[in-house]
């Protein structure tokens, strides 16, 4: 009895990892400033290749209405994640906005601390890396947050679409949150910006996550090419 309990915690553990379940779907409302004009969905599944449970997590940003109008955003962002590290195998990224267009692959070698951009070559560093789509996965899924403070900072090699640096997350206190999906209470991690850089000019999110077992990301908030935007969790 106690093997087919251990062997069914084995099969049960891709879908343990993605929240209880073999595909999650996140809705969420976005807002330019003040301006309500756009949706954003996060889907994560488990998926198998070459005998490997690996999970598959892509985030898209689409403007609609006035604000479309205003300006254009379709943005899709997506990640294949190693389900025991939570760190990313792979990532692309395929951005419209307002009459610009971008779009890479990246290959990533965690244990040599190295990756592959199609677009812009080999880049080496020091530690795990992490992109926008996996960073949110691993806040969710990787214990990395827990025992943590307000107060607290933590250090994270970020792939930001063409650059790679050091990203300086601080647990800033938590907020109590209201959206279209409910209220909650809500851990928030933001950039700690440094005077005088380039990073103080621009942080690639804020990130707000409920503070339950879920660990729901409640409100992103990102920086594009041109302004940014809030998104807010509408359905889940």
């Amino acid at each position: 009895m106690k093997l087919a309990y251990i062997l069914l915690l084995l099969l049960l553990v891709p879908f343990l990892s993605t929240g209880n379940s073999p595909k999650e779907e996140l809705n969420y409302s976005i807002r330019f400033g003040l301006l309500k004009g756009g949706v954003a969905t996060i889907t994560t599944s488990c998926e198998q290749k070459d005998e490997k449970n690996l999970i598959f997590s892509e985030m898209k940003i689409k403007s609609t209405g006035l604000a479309h109008s205003l300006y254009y955003l379709e943005n899709t962002y997506s990640s294949v994640i190693d389900p025991i590290t939570c760190l990313p195998e792979k990532s692309t990224c395929n951005l419209h906005e307002q009459g610009y267009e971008y779009f890479d692959e990246v290959h990533y070698f965690q244990t040599d601390s190295s990756l592959f951009s199609k677009r812009q070559g080999w880049f080496n560093t020091e530690g795990n890396m992490l992109e926008i789509v996996s960073l949110i996965y691993h806040f969710r899924f990787s214990e990395k947050l827990s025992g943590f403070k307000p107060g607290d900072k933590m250090n994270i090699v970020f792939w930001d679409g063409n650059k790679i640096y050091v990203l300086q997350l601080n647990f800033s206190g938590f907020e109590v949150v209201k959206t279209g999906a409910g209220k909650f209470r809500c851990i928030k991690m933001e950039p700690v910006f440094k005077a005088g850089s380039a990073f103080s000019k621009k942080a690639p999110l804020t990130l707000w996550i409920s503070d339950d077992s879920r660990k729901l990301p409640v409100l992103i908030r990102l920086n594009f090419k041109v302004g940014s935007v809030k998104c807010e969790l509408e359905k889940f």
